[in-house]
């Protein structure tokens, strides 16, 4: 018993960690990101593991960096509110790198993931 004990701290542990260490990451991206409007150009999900049959939602959109030049990218969504909301031909701000804009996150999805390292942060000093 204590062995199960012992792994489910260490997991929860792991997993905060990470949480907090992508929230910094994803704050120091906003540092140098430029803001523009981009269009949902699908959604879907698929079989991220197929021994565990586990689902993945994702969401593809297009913008135009500020040469103009087009880029299409592909993101997971892991917030099934904010999958289930996005629509094909809807507009949503994103941000991307401008050395590198295949490098970019949906406004609400990175605000989110910020937010929620945000809370582990605060609720574990």
């Amino acid at each position: 018993m204590s062995k199960i004990v012992f792994i489910i701290v260490l997991v929860v542990v792991v997993a905060v960690a990470i949480t907090q260490f992508q929230g910094g990451r994803y704050k120091q991206f906003m540092q140098t990101a430029k803001k523009t409007s981009a269009t949902i150009v699908n959604k879907g999900e698929r079989v991220a593991n197929p021994k565990t049959k586990r689902m993945e939602r994702w969401v593809s959109f297009r913008f135009a960096d500020e040469q103009g030049n087009s880029h299409t990218v592909e993101t997971d969504v892991e917030y099934d509110d904010l999958w289930q909301s996005f629509e094909q031909g809807q507009a949503q701000d994103v941000y991307y790198n401008p050395a590198r804009p295949s490098e970019s996150h949906l406004a609400i999805i990175l605000g989110r993931r910020i937010q929620l390292a945000d809370t582990i942060k605060t609720s574990n000093p």
